[in-house]
Protein backbone atom coordinates (compact mmCIF):
# COMPACT_ATOMS: atom_id res chain seq x y z
CA UNK A 1 0.00 0.00 0.00
CA UNK A 2 1.25 3.24 -0.85
CA UNK A 3 0.17 6.88 0.35
CA UNK A 4 0.41 9.92 -1.69
CA UNK A 5 0.48 14.06 0.10
CA UNK A 6 -1.59 16.99 -1.59
CA UNK A 7 -1.46 20.19 0.29
CA UNK A 8 -4.64 20.89 0.97
CA UNK A 9 -7.05 20.39 4.11
CA UNK A 10 -6.68 20.27 7.60
CA UNK A 11 -4.76 17.75 10.00
CA UNK A 12 -3.94 17.28 13.67
CA UNK A 13 -0.60 16.97 15.17
CA UNK A 14 0.10 14.85 18.26
CA UNK A 15 2.95 16.07 19.91
CA UNK A 16 3.99 15.13 23.20
CA UNK A 17 6.77 17.40 25.22
CA UNK A 18 7.77 17.87 28.70
CA UNK A 19 9.70 20.62 29.16
CA UNK A 20 10.86 21.26 33.30
CA UNK A 21 12.15 24.35 34.63
CA UNK A 22 12.54 27.18 36.95
CA UNK A 23 10.22 29.99 36.97
CA UNK A 24 11.19 33.21 37.73
CA UNK A 25 12.57 34.19 41.20
CA UNK A 26 14.45 36.92 42.52
CA UNK A 27 16.55 35.73 45.24
CA UNK A 28 17.42 32.50 47.02
CA UNK A 29 15.41 32.65 49.30
CA UNK A 30 12.40 32.85 46.71
CA UNK A 31 13.85 30.17 44.44
CA UNK A 32 13.64 27.56 46.99
CA UNK A 33 10.05 28.61 48.52
CA UNK A 34 8.83 28.33 44.79
CA UNK A 35 9.73 25.19 44.67
CA UNK A 36 8.82 23.35 47.53
CA UNK A 37 11.61 23.52 50.16
CA UNK A 38 10.26 25.61 53.39
CA UNK A 39 11.90 28.43 55.55
CA UNK A 40 12.15 26.14 58.80
CA UNK A 41 14.00 23.38 56.63
CA UNK A 42 17.25 25.16 57.40
CA UNK A 43 18.89 28.24 59.07
CA UNK A 44 19.18 31.38 56.32
CA UNK A 45 21.11 34.60 56.79
CA UNK A 46 20.59 38.08 56.30
CA UNK A 47 20.36 37.82 52.47
CA UNK A 48 18.03 34.85 52.76
CA UNK A 49 20.55 32.21 51.77
CA UNK A 50 21.35 29.24 53.46
CA UNK A 51 23.43 29.91 56.20
CA UNK A 52 26.54 26.93 56.96
CA UNK A 53 28.27 27.22 60.39
CA UNK A 54 31.67 26.51 61.44
CA UNK A 55 31.99 27.53 64.61
CA UNK A 56 32.52 31.24 64.89
CA UNK A 57 32.98 30.76 61.16
CA UNK A 58 30.06 30.85 58.69
CA UNK A 59 29.11 31.75 55.21
CA UNK A 60 25.86 32.44 53.64
CA UNK A 61 25.04 30.58 50.36
CA UNK A 62 22.58 31.55 47.86
CA UNK A 63 21.55 31.00 44.23
CA UNK A 64 20.98 35.19 42.89
CA UNK A 65 19.04 35.06 39.95
CA UNK A 66 17.09 38.87 39.31
CA UNK A 67 17.90 40.58 36.46
CA UNK A 68 20.55 37.83 35.51
CA UNK A 69 21.44 34.04 35.04
CA UNK A 70 21.52 32.00 38.48
CA UNK A 71 24.91 32.52 40.01
CA UNK A 72 26.13 31.67 43.46
CA UNK A 73 26.80 34.47 46.00
CA UNK A 74 28.79 33.55 49.12
CA UNK A 75 28.59 36.48 52.38
CA UNK A 76 31.16 35.42 54.79
CA UNK A 77 31.03 36.41 58.78
CA UNK A 78 33.74 36.04 61.52
CA UNK A 79 31.80 35.92 65.14
CA UNK A 80 28.76 37.34 63.54
CA UNK A 81 30.69 40.39 61.21
CA UNK A 82 31.04 40.47 57.60
CA UNK A 83 34.21 38.94 56.38
CA UNK A 84 35.71 41.01 53.48
CA UNK A 85 35.35 39.06 50.37
CA UNK A 86 38.98 39.46 49.37
CA UNK A 87 40.09 37.46 52.67
CA UNK A 88 37.98 34.35 51.06
CA UNK A 89 38.46 31.93 48.77
CA UNK A 90 36.00 29.50 47.40
CA UNK A 91 34.68 26.31 45.95
CA UNK A 92 31.71 24.54 45.58
CA UNK A 93 30.87 21.35 44.00
CA UNK A 94 27.40 20.29 42.65
CA UNK A 95 26.77 16.41 42.33
CA UNK A 96 23.83 15.81 39.95
CA UNK A 97 21.56 12.27 39.00
CA UNK A 98 23.62 10.75 36.53
CA UNK A 99 26.82 11.29 37.63
CA UNK A 100 27.19 14.77 36.38
CA UNK A 101 29.54 16.96 38.65
CA UNK A 102 29.88 20.66 38.11
CA UNK A 103 32.67 22.64 39.76
CA UNK A 104 32.13 26.37 40.62
CA UNK A 105 35.45 29.35 41.62
CA UNK A 106 34.56 32.19 42.82
CA UNK A 107 35.88 36.21 42.49
CA UNK A 108 34.60 39.11 44.61
CA UNK A 109 32.18 41.64 43.85
CA UNK A 110 31.14 44.21 46.65
CA UNK A 111 30.96 42.60 49.75
CA UNK A 112 30.29 39.14 48.50
CA UNK A 113 32.37 35.94 46.53
CA UNK A 114 30.03 35.40 43.31
CA UNK A 115 30.52 32.09 41.08
CA UNK A 116 32.48 32.58 37.63
CA UNK A 117 29.60 30.61 35.73
CA UNK A 118 26.20 29.90 36.32
CA UNK A 119 24.04 27.29 38.23
CA UNK A 120 22.22 25.27 35.30
CA UNK A 121 19.15 23.95 35.48
CA UNK A 122 17.66 22.33 37.63
CA UNK A 123 18.69 23.05 40.63
CA UNK A 124 18.53 19.42 42.55
CA UNK A 125 21.71 17.98 43.44
CA UNK A 126 23.91 17.24 46.31
CA UNK A 127 26.30 20.09 47.47
CA UNK A 128 30.03 20.34 49.11
CA UNK A 129 31.07 23.56 50.00
CA UNK A 130 34.82 24.67 50.91
CA UNK A 131 35.73 27.77 52.07
CA UNK A 132 39.64 29.22 53.11
CA UNK A 133 40.02 31.93 55.56
CA UNK A 134 42.98 32.90 57.30
CA UNK A 135 44.64 29.73 56.65
CA UNK A 136 41.51 27.83 57.86
CA UNK A 137 39.56 25.30 56.14
CA UNK A 138 35.67 24.88 56.48
CA UNK A 139 33.86 22.73 54.41
CA UNK A 140 29.96 21.73 54.65
CA UNK A 141 27.88 19.23 52.57
CA UNK A 142 24.17 19.13 52.26
CA UNK A 143 21.02 17.98 49.60
CA UNK A 144 19.20 20.19 47.73
CA UNK A 145 16.37 18.98 45.61
CA UNK A 146 14.10 20.77 43.28
CA UNK A 147 11.29 18.41 41.63
CA UNK A 148 12.04 15.15 43.36
CA UNK A 149 10.16 12.22 44.80
CA UNK A 150 11.17 9.15 46.38
CA UNK A 151 9.29 5.92 45.42
CA UNK A 152 10.16 2.78 47.48
CA UNK A 153 11.32 0.13 45.90
CA UNK A 154 8.17 -2.23 46.60
CA UNK A 155 6.27 0.54 45.54
CA UNK A 156 7.83 1.29 42.36
CA UNK A 157 8.14 -2.30 41.50
CA UNK A 158 4.02 -3.00 42.38
CA UNK A 159 3.15 0.28 40.18
CA UNK A 160 5.21 -0.82 37.08
CA UNK A 161 7.70 2.16 37.40
CA UNK A 162 10.98 1.34 36.08
CA UNK A 163 14.13 3.79 35.34
CA UNK A 164 16.60 4.29 32.38
CA UNK A 165 19.15 5.96 31.93
CA UNK A 166 19.04 9.58 29.79
CA UNK A 167 20.08 9.39 26.33
CA UNK A 168 19.05 11.05 23.10
CA UNK A 169 15.56 9.75 21.60
CA UNK A 170 14.00 11.17 18.66
CA UNK A 171 10.32 12.12 19.29
CA UNK A 172 7.56 10.95 17.31
CA UNK A 173 6.07 13.56 15.49
CA UNK A 174 2.44 11.94 14.36
CA UNK A 175 0.17 13.84 11.76
CA UNK A 176 -3.62 12.73 11.86
CA UNK A 177 -4.95 13.48 7.79
CA UNK A 178 -7.87 12.52 6.06
CA UNK A 179 -7.38 10.25 2.62
CA UNK A 180 -8.95 8.81 0.19
CA UNK A 181 -8.31 5.48 -1.09
CA UNK A 182 -7.56 5.26 -5.27
CA UNK A 183 -6.43 2.47 -7.34
CA UNK A 184 -3.10 2.35 -8.09
CA UNK A 185 -2.71 4.86 -11.73
CA UNK A 186 -0.31 1.71 -12.42
CA UNK A 187 -2.98 -0.94 -12.45
CA UNK A 188 -5.92 0.38 -13.89
CA UNK A 189 -7.16 -0.53 -17.25
CA UNK A 190 -9.78 1.65 -19.01
CA UNK A 191 -11.88 -1.18 -21.72
CA UNK A 192 -12.56 0.42 -25.08
CA UNK A 193 -14.56 -1.48 -27.93
CA UNK A 194 -12.70 -1.83 -30.85
CA UNK A 195 -15.62 -0.67 -32.83
CA UNK A 196 -18.49 1.20 -31.82
CA UNK A 197 -21.98 -0.39 -31.95
CA UNK A 198 -24.69 -1.82 -30.46
CA UNK A 199 -24.72 -3.95 -26.99
CA UNK A 200 -25.86 -8.31 -27.49
CA UNK A 201 -24.89 -8.89 -23.87
CA UNK A 202 -23.29 -7.04 -20.91
CA UNK A 203 -21.84 -9.40 -18.52
CA UNK A 204 -19.77 -7.45 -15.68
CA UNK A 205 -21.01 -4.91 -12.91
CA UNK A 206 -19.04 -3.21 -10.75
CA UNK A 207 -17.60 -5.13 -7.77
CA UNK A 208 -17.05 -8.24 -10.29
CA UNK A 209 -13.81 -9.94 -10.05
CA UNK A 210 -12.28 -10.43 -13.69
CA UNK A 211 -9.49 -12.41 -15.08
CA UNK A 212 -7.01 -11.60 -17.58
CA UNK A 213 -8.51 -12.11 -21.38
CA UNK A 214 -11.88 -12.80 -19.70
CA UNK A 215 -14.72 -11.59 -22.19
CA UNK A 216 -16.91 -8.48 -20.69
CA UNK A 217 -19.44 -7.85 -22.99
CA UNK A 218 -20.16 -8.54 -27.03
CA UNK A 219 -20.94 -5.92 -29.45
CA UNK A 220 -22.80 -6.12 -32.58
CA UNK A 221 -20.21 -3.50 -35.03
CA UNK A 222 -22.07 -0.97 -36.99
CA UNK A 223 -19.60 -1.05 -39.51
CA UNK A 224 -20.39 -5.09 -40.63
CA UNK A 225 -22.78 -6.02 -38.25
CA UNK A 226 -20.81 -9.08 -37.15
CA UNK A 227 -20.62 -9.26 -33.20
CA UNK A 228 -17.24 -8.71 -31.46
CA UNK A 229 -15.79 -9.46 -27.96
CA UNK A 230 -14.71 -7.01 -25.39
CA UNK A 231 -11.95 -8.86 -23.21
CA UNK A 232 -10.28 -7.00 -19.93
CA UNK A 233 -6.75 -7.02 -20.66
CA UNK A 234 -5.76 -7.24 -16.65
CA UNK A 235 -6.80 -9.36 -13.85
CA UNK A 236 -8.77 -7.32 -11.04
CA UNK A 237 -11.95 -5.89 -10.20
CA UNK A 238 -14.59 -3.99 -12.20
CA UNK A 239 -14.51 -0.57 -10.41
CA UNK A 240 -16.84 0.92 -12.83
CA UNK A 241 -19.21 1.08 -15.80
CA UNK A 242 -21.94 -1.21 -16.90
CA UNK A 243 -23.76 -2.06 -20.20
CA UNK A 244 -27.11 -2.68 -21.43
CA UNK A 245 -28.52 -4.59 -24.10
CA UNK A 246 -29.54 -2.52 -27.12
CA UNK A 247 -27.39 0.03 -25.76
CA UNK A 248 -25.38 2.58 -28.49
CA UNK A 249 -21.69 2.60 -27.54
CA UNK A 250 -19.89 5.10 -29.74
CA UNK A 251 -16.71 4.65 -30.75
CA UNK A 252 -13.69 5.36 -28.27
CA UNK A 253 -15.34 5.19 -25.48
CA UNK A 254 -14.57 2.81 -21.98
CA UNK A 255 -17.47 0.75 -21.34
CA UNK A 256 -15.43 -0.63 -18.19
CA UNK A 257 -12.92 0.29 -15.97
CA UNK A 258 -10.75 -2.58 -14.44
CA UNK A 259 -8.56 -2.32 -11.37
CA UNK A 260 -5.87 -4.58 -10.14
CA UNK A 261 -6.36 -4.20 -6.25
CA UNK A 262 -3.60 -5.84 -5.11
CA UNK A 263 -2.07 -2.30 -4.55
CA UNK A 264 -4.03 0.74 -3.82
CA UNK A 265 -3.07 4.53 -3.32
CA UNK A 266 -4.25 6.82 -0.38
CA UNK A 267 -4.60 10.50 -1.39
CA UNK A 268 -3.79 12.31 1.90
CA UNK A 269 -4.25 16.28 1.94
CA UNK A 270 -1.43 18.31 3.99
CA UNK A 271 -2.04 21.84 4.45
CA UNK A 272 1.02 23.76 3.30
CA UNK A 273 2.10 25.25 7.03
CA UNK A 274 2.49 21.47 7.70
CA UNK A 275 4.97 20.33 4.35
CA UNK A 276 8.28 20.27 6.48
CA UNK A 277 6.65 17.35 8.51
CA UNK A 278 6.04 15.21 5.88
CA UNK A 279 8.71 13.72 3.21
CA UNK A 280 8.94 10.69 0.81
CA UNK A 281 9.81 7.65 2.24
CA UNK A 282 7.98 8.21 5.67
CA UNK A 283 5.73 5.16 7.11
CA UNK A 284 2.27 5.84 7.13
CA UNK A 285 -0.51 3.79 9.16
CA UNK A 286 -3.57 3.52 7.56
CA UNK A 287 -7.00 2.53 9.23
CA UNK A 288 -10.35 2.61 8.40
CA UNK A 289 -14.11 3.68 10.35
CA UNK A 290 -14.36 0.17 10.73
CA UNK A 291 -10.95 0.02 12.11
CA UNK A 292 -9.27 -1.71 8.96
CA UNK A 293 -5.80 -1.31 9.56
CA UNK A 294 -2.16 -0.95 7.05
CA UNK A 295 0.92 0.37 6.18
CA UNK A 296 2.20 2.21 3.53
CA UNK A 297 4.55 4.67 2.65
CA UNK A 298 4.98 8.17 0.87
CA UNK A 299 5.64 9.51 -2.43
CA UNK A 300 4.63 12.42 -3.43
CA UNK A 301 2.36 14.24 -5.73
CA UNK A 302 1.67 18.06 -5.40
CA UNK A 303 -1.00 19.22 -7.91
Amino acid sequence: MKSRFIPAISLAVLLLLAVVGCGESHSDHDHEHEHGEHEEEFERGPHHGRLLADGAFSVELQIFETGTSPHYRLFAYDAGKPVSPEELNAEVTLRRLGGRVDNFSFHPVADFLTSDTEVAEPHSFDVEVKVGHKGKSHSWSFSSYEGRAVIPDDVATISGVGTERVSEHVLRRILRVRGKVQPSEHRIAHVIPRFSGIVRKGRKHIGDPVEKGEVLAIIESNQNLQTFEVRSQIAGTVINGHLIIGEFVPENQWVYVVADLSEIWVDFFVPLRKRAEVASGQKVLISSADELRAYGKIIPMIY
